[in-house]
């Protein structure tokens, strides 16, 4: 097995060593069947044809507390993780933490679902195939968690231990067959053919339409650095710049109904341990 401990997720060199070994931990639960996330087709558009997926803000969250989380798991399993990639065979795996004695891996999810699930002694599947893949990659790892952090009540639980049981190889031999027949899906594989319009008022207001998109990006990008220059001289409740009116707004009130109802009983007075409120914010508007 190849170890890169130097390549950072996320970089062009680990994007392009995913290219090169495309049977990734990340996407064993797809060609599994498994995801709730992503299906084989749109997989194989990505890998065969380029096409990126779709990347959202939750993603993105869980990629910037990553560290943050890492540092939590150090403190409470009392070990030094740390992020790496590895490659055996044509297989590929990128680890959120594997400690210094290679024989525990950790990975980290940033999501109140994951929470729950492993607060009520549940590991998804999905997840579960992914830790299988990297365990198989990483053959010294014995031990394996699954880290969920709650970013609502600023919170991390582990996982019971994934260890290689006596299903672990059961496992892997699912996860070799699921690729052997992804190869052979992808082998065939071409994009939907789509219906295509090419008279001249079609592709002259489809280039309008590009063309404001475009002007709309920046118009929006200058508004945003506008308001936070302008949200500097707010010094009080309201200030009046010729006809601009900034003012501060409180944030609305906001009762977690399902907490309320999952606890039974309550008693209407203790209605404000249910309450919060968003965050202030500035608004902004004309008098003219």
């Amino acid at each position: 097995m190849q170890q890169f401990d130097n390549i950072e997720q996320g970089s062009q060199e680990w994007h392009d060593l995913r290219a090169k070994y495309i049977r990734t931990a990340s996407r064993t639960p797809v060609v599994l069947g498994l995801s709730p996330f992503s299906k084989v087709d749109k997989l194989a558009q990505e890998i065969k044809f380029g096409i990126k997926p779709y990347y959202s803000a939750a993603m993105r969250q869980g990629n910037d507390l990553e560290e943050m989380v890492r540092e939590l798991a150090n403190e409470a399993l009392k070990d030094e993780f740390i992020p790496t990639v590895g490659v055996n065979g044509e297989y590929l795996a990128s680890l959120d933490g594997i400690n210094l004695d290679q024989d525990t891996i950790i990975e980290i999810k940033v999501s109140e679902k994951t929470y729950t699930d492993i607060e009520n002694n549940k590991i998804p599947d999905y997840y579960l195939a992914q830790i299988h893949h990297q365990m198989m990659v990483f053959e010294t790892v014995k031990t394996a968690f699954l880290v969920a952090y709650n970013p609502k009540i600023n919170k991390l639980i582990f996982s019971k231990p994934i260890t290689r049981n006596e299903t672990f190889q059961r496992h892997v031999d699912r996860i070799k067959t699921a690729w052997s027949e992804f190869d052979e899906f992808i082998a065939s594989y071409e994009l939907p053919e789509a219906d295509k319009i090419d008279d001249t008022k079609s592709l002259s207001l489809a280039k309008e339409l590009f063309e404001i998109s475009e002007k709309k990006k920046l118009l929006d990008a200058r508004e945003k650095e506008i308001k936070e220059i302008l949200s500097q001289e707010l010094v009080s409740d309201k200030t009046v710049i010729g006809d601009l009116i900034i003012s501060k707004q409180k944030g609305a009130k906001k009762i977690d109904y399902v907490k309320l109802i999952n606890d039974k009983q309550v008693d209407v007075s203790d209605i404000d341990r249910y309450t919060t409120f968003n965050k202030e914010s500035v608004v902004f508007r004309f008098s003219k």
